[in-house]
Formats: structure tokens, sequence, C-alpha cells
């Protein structure tokens, strides 16, 4: 079977519960899946193994800001070079990204993750209300891709940057009119990512359309 590197963990979210829902979403494409639970596990079985696809569903960056002081010593992860070069290395050369929820956040003094993942959070400008009932909708790319309309309770993130060159899949609407991009792909060369910015809670991920949606997602990033 082929591996899945998953990197899990972090504050104010249940990523147990989310991590092994990824899982079993994953094995529908063959994967066997793995979890690390500190980035530089997962960063030395990406350079040592053969992963085929590394998911990040965690919340480890800098933690600047007094809310964050009870969890910084568990929790903060600043990436240096040695790693970013790993996950490039990886990437560009074949490697598949999955990015669920709030890795978006992670690695936030790398601005170039970005160039990865496709969109990250931007501090001072990102945000998101509180959870609510969102309409996802495919954009015309996503249309031809498969992807249709479905509404859940999740968190509607909004105004992360995206890299050129990303492909919007699906944007989220909430309540009160705001439609931000949710769903993205990009690739470059033979690397190929994907974010879903969906998955706060166990709730978001047993929501069959969202399920569905990632189980399709996967497979792009697996097979094209």
């Amino acid at each position: 079977m082929n591996q899945h590197l998953i990197l899990s963990g972090g504050i104010f979210h249940e990523f147990d519960q989310t991590t092994s829902m990824l899982i079993d979403i994953a094995k529908g494409h063959g994967l066997s899946s793995r979890v690390c639970r500190h980035p530089d596990e997962a960063i030395k079985i990406l350079a040592a193994d053969d992963v085929k696809l590394f998911s990040i569903n965690a919340l480890r960056w800098e933690m600047t800001g007094t809310k964050y002081d009870p969890y910084r010593q568990d929790w903060r992860y600043c990436i240096d070079q040695a790693a970013i070069d790993t996950i490039r290395h990886f990437w560009e050369n074949g490697g598949g990204i999955f990015g669920l929820h709030t890795a978006s956040i992670c690695f936030s003094n790398w601005p170039e993750w970005s160039e990865v993942l496709g969109g990250r959070w931007i501090w001072d400008q990102s945000f998101h209300p509180d959870k609510e009932s969102l309409k996802m909708t495919p954009t015309e790319t996503g249309k031809a891709f498969g992807l249709t309309d479905f509404s859940l309770n999740d968190e509607l993130y909004s105004d992360l940057e995206l890299a050129r060159g990303t492909e919007v899949l699906m944007n989220g609407t909430n309540q009160s009119g705001s439609s931000q991009p949710l769903i993205w792909r990009r690739s470059s060369g033979v690397g190929r990512s994907v974010y879903d910015a969906l998955g706060h809670d166990a709730e978001s991920l047993a929501h069959p359309a969202h399920a569905e949606t990632i189980k399709s997602l996967l497979g792009w990033i697996l097979n094209g």
C-alpha cells in the first residue's frame, strides 16, 4: 500500500477525531496512514521513507501574542531551512500534499508555504466568524472536476492569501452573504497539492458530501 503520512495535533480543535476520519477516507485510495504528532518527526519520515501523500491536519506555528502563552511551550513551532527543503523536494519530485483547515496557519515563518499549499493564513488580515451554516458552491473549474453544491456547519476562513496559479474549486458563502474561496488545488511540474479550509471538527468530516469531496480531491493528487 502507498504510504500516507499525516501531521496531526494542536490546540482548540478535534484533531484526533478528524485525523481518524481522514484515515478512513484515504483507505478508499489504498493508502496506509501513519500519524506524527510533531513536525520534526514528520519531516524525518518525509526525507527517509517512500511517502506518497503528506497530509497536514495540525496547528503548529509561531504562536505570537499573549493569548497563546499557556500553549506555547507545548505547541509552538518555527520551521527551519532543512525542513523547508525537505518539503519542497518531496513536492517538486511528485509527492502529494493535502492541507486541511488549520494547515494554512502552519509554518507561519515560511512565507513561501503558500507556493506549495496554494495559499496561507495572514495574521492581522485573515480571520473567521464563528462556526455557522455554509453553502459550498463549485467554481467552473470545480464543476468540470465533478464537484457539486452542498451545505454544512463549519468556519468561513476569510481573506487568506492565494498564490499565483492556484485554482479555486469551491467557494463557501455564509448567512450574511460573505463568499470566500475554501477549497483549491495547485500544481507545479509533477507536484500536486490541495487545500480544504473546512474541517474544523468531526461534524464537518462526517458530512457525506464533504467526505466524498475530500476523497475526490485525494484522487486528483494521487492519480491526476
